[in-house]
């Protein structure tokens, strides 16, 4: 009885010829068996990225309620709830929200019984570039008075203002980054 001649052998990887653009690999298995040998294949989970890269692979599967919660797939492989990017804060001058841009807006009032002399208003947090710094002043008074910046008393951690009269409160905002 002559041996049957092997027409073309294959072998079964994950690897050569790797997989087309935007292709995830199969990975192929048998049971070792002989003379019938199982195979069966799998789709591999995408290894996140975790300082050297990661690989192409199947998304890991979301759990029970992460749709609803608004999750996505981060690059490291997990599943996580977006940040609003926003953050803010207070202190005893005043309060200050800074948006996902880097913008900060800070307001805050004082007491503006400061009889034609100045008074020095600390932000609750500082800003980065002193180019970018819009202050406003409001005066909370019946009485006749305007309270101002004093020109060229802006800074990244505060501002001085004045006015022309005593008693009463002002209101201030500032803008920048």
């Amino acid at each position: 009885m002559a041996t049957p001649a092997i027409i073309q052998a294959i072998n079964f990887s994950a690897d050569t010829p790797s997989a087309p653009a935007n292709c995830t690999p199969i990975v192929f298995q048998n049971d070792g068996g002989a003379p019938l040998c199982n195979v069966s294949a799998f789709c591999v989970l995408m290894q996140g990225d975790s300082g050297s890269g990661g690989y192409s692979g199947a998304c890991p599967p979301p759990n029970a309620g992460d749709a609803a919660a608004g999750k996505f797939l981060k690059a490291d492989g997990s599943w996580s709830i977006p940040s609003s990017g926003f953050t803010n804060g207070n202190s005893s001058t005043g309060y200050w929200v800074k948006d996902p841009t880097g913008r900060i807006h800070q307001w805050g009032n004082v007491v503006t019984d400061i009889n034609n002399s100045t008074l020095a208003v600390a932000f609750p947090a500082t800003f980065t570039t002193l180019a970018s710094i819009a202050v406003v002043v409001t005066t909370r008074s019946a009485t006749d008075r305007i309270t101002f910046v004093v020109d060229g008393s802006v800074s990244t951690s505060g501002f001085t203002i004045s006015n022309n009269g005593s008693g009463g409160y002002a209101y201030w905002s500032a803008d920048g980054y």
